[in-house]
């Protein structure tokens, strides 16, 4: 008779503990953008400003001037700017090392 094999057991990574807590922040923090608020005040942002703050090209993100983990305000107009998807993917580059 051959036995199957047992799975292998999971191995301790710590090196991973701090980007299993990162990843379960930002779940937390993208709940707010499928709230209804954002949605609507997104809708009407993008409406009334739809070109990119930055190169004046088609606005495709409404970006948070001071990130909200920053303490940006979610929903203040004052603090919300229109951007295309390159210039966006710049500036949060930029505030990932903030």
């Amino acid at each position: 008779l051959s036995t199957m094999p047992n799975s292998p057991k999971r191995k301790q990574r710590p090196w991973l503990q701090g980007s299993q807590q990162h990843s379960q922040d930002r779940k937390e923090r993208n709940k707010f953008y499928n709230t209804t608020r954002w949605r609507k005040l997104r809708a009407m942002f993008i409406k009334e400003q739809p070109l990119c703050i930055e190169c004046n090209g088609i606005g495709e993100v409404v970006d948070h001037i001071t990130p909200i983990r920053l303490g940006g305000d979610e929903l203040s107009w004052d603090n919300l700017q229109t951007m295309c998807h390159r210039c966006h993917n710049v500036k949060s580059g930029k505030e990932a090392h903030l």
